[in-house]
């Protein structure tokens, strides 16, 4: 959805962001448990991968009333 329409997606981005973000804080709390390294590494890339599109792209403007235009379903 956010390739195709990355600004029409109000939520979208931040939820996104929230899940990657929270995933990658929770495998560096288990470290223990198999394969919580590789998450930790694999998700902590995808986030920061996910952070530069939303930056890029400027996500935040989804939120602004201008964001969609004037024939798009509000």
């Amino acid at each position: 959805m956010l390739a195709l329409a990355p600004r029409k997606q109000r939520g979208m981005w931040e939820l996104l962001l929230f899940h990657k973000i929270a995933v990658t804080i929770q495998a560096a709390f288990i470290l223990d448990v198999p394969n919580a390294l590789l998450t930790l590494i694999a998700d902590g890339l995808v986030s920061t991968t996910t952070i530069a599109g939303y930056l890029l792209c400027r996500g935040w403007h989804t939120w602004h009333r201008w964001a969609l235009g004037p024939n798009d379903n509000r």
